[in-house]
């Protein structure tokens, strides 16, 4: 009978969905349930190893995966009391094939990854599982490790403050749990490491993306940069943005929709008075320039409140897709401190980049990446373009119940933000618990505020009050709960239904405004109704609405115009107002795709760079005998000594070759290296010159010192060059653009002088490792 009932669900699920292809995977693994039932709890260690001898002699990770997944099903029943579904079994067949599963708020992600982790980490390759903050990353962790072990696999912890101790032994578990900047921020810090000691991050075999559309799609626009200190006076920053806030709103164009804010001919005009120069769009300028662009768009364009906050006294970047605060980064080029001058807070050192990468270059590193989330099809052909990852929407374990109800929109804020208390009122004579999403901190503490009014108690999580997130999300289902929250996308903590709260009809979930994207509006969603439980959603908008006013074009302005004397407290009839704001919606939509792929096409750019200059790096390292490398670069120095000192008819400019051996304070002796008039002589004769050098260094010091040497020098040049090249591949994007103008491609553009600038680097690698060894008599 129980048999009967599996299939028919079975069947339920394979004919409304299109995944046909794993309906007999999934029938084998469940058809194993009773089979591994009858294990003793010590037996799980023994077929363990089985599974990974069997790799061992040549199975591939296909070849193992259904008894594999039976095995670590069994064991969560075993530990956790939780035996994952049918629909939890295709959701992790999915992520075992490099998939992004779509999987409904409330259907269990966390114990799907167990399985596609079991499977792929028994090769000893390594897996890690990637979550969105911290606190999940622990608790996932800590639970899901318990059922690893109980397996036999072991469980690391990444998280932000740990040691370098601490962190490596994390990353030579079997599973590790992290966010993405984490392992990204680790990515980087062991390519500028100087010692193997120091590297943490070994491999990268394969990762499962828990919140993927978040981390791989929304994240993708803002690089992740480890920074050092760059030397600038902050008085420089004061009087930058002094001048701004002089300024009148004629003195600066600003637009809102590109994010663009220039000054026009009459704010020129005020900087050079302002500044006492004469021109300022002269070269020496450049500088001062580049200080009156920051302030006058953290003046004009950053909100507090929206894209950052102030807490103990600093800047703090806000999340914009996430709500969530990220303390450890900066905005760059000067911005953060541009910031920090207008709210009149300490000004940090303004940050030099060391090392950067997008997560969507940092997750290409991988063999294999799968994710996960309740929101993915809308950016499936991204997903596939970018990441070579087909989209599989997982259907619920129980049918949705949800009710979603089409959005109400009104012609004012207020008139919008009086409707939505009133909805909250209602829900609370019954008894049911509601949950607000905002688009901002800002907007929650207007909203907060107007609750405040009408004597509605409340619960506010946004980026002020990370701390208490899990607590106040637990809560937010308890009967008469009402709960106000910036974006709930990957809170990672369920909202279960209290008391009484299902037949007062689940929890009532209210949007204050539509996102830049529609699927965070669908995460807010998604927030009712988990596992059938009841639950409704109402979108409550005005025409005073950001995306309306900033992005809504011809259509918005019309029903701006067409409303403007329509009573506040009463919702627009017809279809116009939602056809505008799903407009909108949809135009920013494409704006920002098309950013991130902007975004990558320049960072594949740089990456091809970085992938060479790590890679040769990281051979430095790894080498115990660097003789033979600085032998080429010895004679790529010679190359360009010579090649500086070639007259057109191939003869030497004995002047000019002086002056260049002086010009890099190379010690060798030049009286008789200039009575040689052949090149190819010349060149042997500098290469002996330099094979002597290396020779009475191994002599004085021996040859383990000599290499260690050679290996810091080279490090240490290639790290100051690398610098250098991203400071000035930053400075080269910066006004790329203009050359559209100019009907130039930007990127061709951008890929030929790069890779100009990248040529030029490795020369001065070149010239400058040789001319301090030649120059080093001791330590």
């Amino acid at each position: 009978m129980m048999r009967r009932m599996r299939y028919e669900k079975i069947d339920a699920i394979f004919n409304q969905f299109h995944v046909s292809h794993y309906r007999s995977q999934v029938e084998q693994i469940l058809d194993l349930e009773s089979l591994y039932a009858q294990l003793a709890n010590r037996e799980f260690l023994t077929v363990t190893e089985t599974l990974k001898q069997r790799l061992r002699d040549g199975a591939t990770a296909d070849d193992i995966k259904i008894h594999a997944f039976a095995l670590i099903r069994e064991a969560a029943w075993r530990v956790l009391g939780m035996r994952p579904f049918p629909v939890q079994i295709l959701g992790g067949l999915v992520l075992h094939d490099g998939g992004v599963a779509e999987m409904k708020t409330g259907e269990g992600k966390t114990l799907v990854a167990i399985m596609p982790a079991f499977v792929n980490a028994l090769s000893g390759q390594g897996v890690f599982i990637v979550t969105v903050n911290d606190y999940l990353a622990k608790r996932d962790a800590e639970q899901m490790g318990q059922v690893f072990a109980f397996a036999g696999l072991s469980t690391g912890l990444v998280v932000s403050g740990m040691s370098t101790a601490a962190r490596k032994a994390a990353y030579q578990c079997d599973i590790t749990y992290g966010t993405s900047s984490e392992f990204g921020f680790d990515y980087l810090r062991d390519h500028i490491a100087a010692d193997l000691d120091d590297q943490v991050q070994p491999r990268r075999h394969y990762a499962i993306i828990d919140e993927a559309d978040s981390i791989l799609i929304d994240e993708a626009r803002t690089p992740l940069i480890i920074s050092g200190e760059a030397t600038r006076d902050a008085g420089e920053y004061e009087r930058a943005d002094r001048f701004i806030k002089s300024l009148d709103a004629a003195d600066y164009d600003k637009d809102e929709k590109d994010k663009v804010i220039t000054l026009t001919e009459t704010g020129i005009a005020k900087a050079e008075a302002f500044f006492h120069v004469d021109n300022l769009a002269a070269a020496e300028n450049a500088a001062l320039v580049h200080d009156i662009e920051k302030a006058l768009y953290a003046n004009g364009m950053m909100d507090n409140g929206v894209d950052y906050i102030i807490q103990d006294g600093k800047v703090v970047i806000v999340d914009q897709y996430t709500g969530r605060v990220m303390p450890s980064r900066q905005f760059s080029d000067g911005l953060h401190q541009a910031i920090e001058a207008k709210e009149g807070v300490a000004i940090r050192s303004e940050a030099k980049t060391l090392a950067t990468i997008t997560l969507q270059n940092y997750f290409r590193h991988f063999d294999k990446i799968a994710g996960m989330t309740g929101t993915a099809q809308t950016v499936a052909e991204e997903f596939r373009s970018v990441y070579h990852m087909d989209v599989i929407a997982i259907p619920t374990n129980v049918p949705i119940q949800r009710v979603d109800r089409p959005d109400q929109i009104y012609t004012t804020e207020a008139g919008k933000l009086r409707a939505v208390t009133a909805h909250v009122k209602a829900c609370l004579e019954k008894g049911q618990p509601v949950l607000i999403g905002t688009a901002s901190v800002s907007a929650s503490e207007k909203l907060s505020a107007a609750l405040c009014r009408a004597g509605i108690a409340h619960q506010v999580l946004n980026a002020k009050h990370l701390a208490e997130e899990a607590a106040i999300v637990a809560q937010a289902g308890q009967r008469g709960a009402v709960t106000i929250s910036t974006n709930m996308a990957g809170r990672g903590t369920d909202i279960k239904l209290g008391p009484g709260v299902r037949a007062a009809g689940g929890l009532c979930v209210i949007g204050t405004e539509r996102h830049e994207s529609a699927r965070v509006d669908n995460q807010l969603r998604g927030r009712a109704g988990r596992q059938g439980d009841p639950g409704e959603s109402q979108f409550y908008l005005s025409l005073e609405d950001n995306l309306l006013k900033i992005y809504g074009g011809p259509k918005a302005e019309k029903l701006m115009a067409k409303y403007a004397d329509y009573p506040e407290d009463e919702p627009i009839v017809g279809a116009a107002a939602a056809r505008a704001v799903k407009a909108a919606q949809d135009f920013l939509e494409a704006k920002n795709a098309d950013q991130r792929k902007q975004v990558l096409q320049y960072d594949d750019i740089i990456s091809r760079q970085r992938d060479l200059i790590y890679r040769e790096r990281q051979t430095v390292m790894e080498s115990a005998d660097l003789s033979d490398q600085i032998a080429a670069m010895a004679g790529d120095a010679a190359d360009a000594i010579i090649g500086a000192c070639v007259t057109d008819g191939r003869k030497i400019d004995t002047q000019q070759f002086i002056r260049t051996l002086s010009a890099y304070n190379i010690p060798i002796p030049q009286r008789e290296l200039v009575q040689i008039r052949d090149i190819d002589t010349l060149r042997a004769a500098l290469m002996q010159q330099f094979a002597s050098l290396h020779a009475a260094h191994v002599e004085e010091f021996g040859a383990a010192i000599a290499n260690n040497m050679e290996r810091l020098v080279l490090l240490r040049q290639v790290d100051a060059a690398w610098v250098d090249h991203l400071t000035l591949t930053a400075q080269l994007r910066q006004g790329i653009g203009l050359r559209a103008y100019g009907q130039n491609d930007p990127i061709v553009e951008y890929s030929r002088e790069s890779a100009d600038l990248f040529d030029e680097m490795n020369r001065r690698i070149v010239l400058e490792t040789i001319k301090e060894l030649a120059n080093l008599t001791n330590y």
